[in-house]
């Protein structure tokens, strides 16, 4: 296997592991992260052109008021219909999230329509807490310029991890006479006997193990 091959493989796998890195730091701050909290009591015009754009049959609208929580890691949005203008205890209501680090990577909406009891679940699932009874909905379509982000971000991460400890393992190798590849003792030598490689024989000679 030549290097260009090596190096295709380790990019489509650093970027694998990187993908998986993305989804558990994803729902990890879906579930631990601190938000704050900010108050529209007029919901925005965004907020007004998303409702009436996606909002499922039955649904009223548009929204009176919103709220939004920024965290690390998570936004959502709360939004409720004008109906709790006109004296309505429970109006329709809806739930946005965003969530992802350091780029938000997965969304999902949540509708309500109260007079049908029923809920409308775009994109999310529905889960407990690890630790008790708590209920965390938790967004799961891809916003994918995010996703590829993060998963390049946490690959690069991953890939220097692994370099770093091929290297550590390639020193303690060689400072005990053993080829850096495969581990195989080199006997003296500049080149290993079994698979060829090149010994590194100045630093082994430096460690005092392989001598000309």
């Amino acid at each position: 296997m030549d290097s260009s091959t090596r190096a295709v493989i380790a990019f489509i796998a650093s970027l694998c592991i990187g993908a998986l890195l993305t989804l558990i730091v994803t729902v990890s701050c879906n579930y631990w992260a601190p938000r704050s909290t900010h108050y529209e009591w007029i919901a925005s015009d965004d907020d007004v052109a998303f409702w009436r754009a996606n909002a499922p049959a039955g649904i009223d609208g548009p929204p009176a008021q919103s709220t939004t929580q920024f965290g690390c890691g998570i936004d959502s949005t709360f939004a409720l219909s004008e109906r709790r203008m006109n004296g309505a205890p429970f109006p329709d209501n809806w739930v946005s999230l965003r969530a992802g680090w350091p780029l938000r990577c997965l969304e999902g909406t949540r509708w309500l329509d109260v007079d049908q009891s029923t809920v409308h679940d775009i994109g999310i699932f529905e889960t407990g807490t690890p630790w008790g009874s708590k209920i965390r909905i938790v967004p799961y379509r891809p916003l994918w310029w995010g996703l590829f982000a993060n998963s390049l971000v946490y690959g690069a991460f991953a890939l220097g991890v692994a370099l770093m400890l091929r290297c550590m393992r390639a020193r303690r190798r060689m400072a005990q006479g053993l080829c850096a590849l495969c581990a195989h003792q080199l006997a003296g030598s500049s080149v290993c006997p079994e698979c060829g490689a090149a010994a590194f024989s100045e630093f082994a000679r430096r460690a005092g193990r392989i001598r000309r």
